[in-house]
């Protein structure tokens, strides 16, 4: 079976920034392969344009430039915000978790989930930076391709791949939990 479509791929890689021998920023071992639902938007476009029509047993070895990746680093993402926004209940400062390289979440006006890495505390405000942590690095992906199999119709509907199932015997189909 091809990787396509409503298919899910399992995956070994190693992920390296900038070159093919550069310093590795992630590497799925074979105990525990990436699990992913090929085609419905959740991985960048030229990841699975890369990975499209490959089999089990397949290796793949390819980059992704940062433009394809997670684009140019913008200086208009660092947003500076009042101190105040960072206190409890009764005013205190989360000096625990307003620490400098430390990544706070945060929520943009139509609601949307925001990472902000802090890169500055002053007496008054915190600055926050919402550049994707990969923005303005090339990406050079080397791997194989362990496993390609039809998403079952959870799967699809949910968008993600379900891999906590319950133990069932060969003619019964299996439960997800997640």
């Amino acid at each position: 079976m091809k990787l396509e479509a409503n298919t899910v791929g399992s995956i070994l890689f190693t992920l390296k920034a900038g070159s093919y021998d550069g310093d590795i920023i992630e590497k799925i071992p074979e105990v525990e392969p990436f699990e992913f639902l090929y085609g419905i938007g959740t991985m960048l476009p030229a990841f699975e344009e890369k990975l499209g029509g490959l089999q089990a047993g397949n290796q793949f070895k390819f980059f992704i430039n940062s433009e394809d990746a997670y684009g140019s680093y913008q200086e208009g993402m660092q947003v500076e915000f009042d101190k105040s926004l960072f206190v409890d209940a009764v005013g205190n400062f989360l000096e625990d978790e307003v620490v400098l390289d430390n990544y706070i979440p945060m929520k943009d006006e139509e609601g949307n989930l925001l990472n902000g890495k802090v890169i500055l505390i002053e007496d008054t405000k915190v600055k926050l930076d919402f550049n994707h942590p990969l923005a303005d690095i090339d990406l050079y992906f080397e791997g194989k391709i362990m496993g390609v199999r039809q998403a079952n119709e959870d799967e699809i509907e949910h968008q993600h791949v379900h891999t906590q199932w319950e133990a069932a015997g060969p003619d019964d189909p299996q439960v997800c939990h997640v």
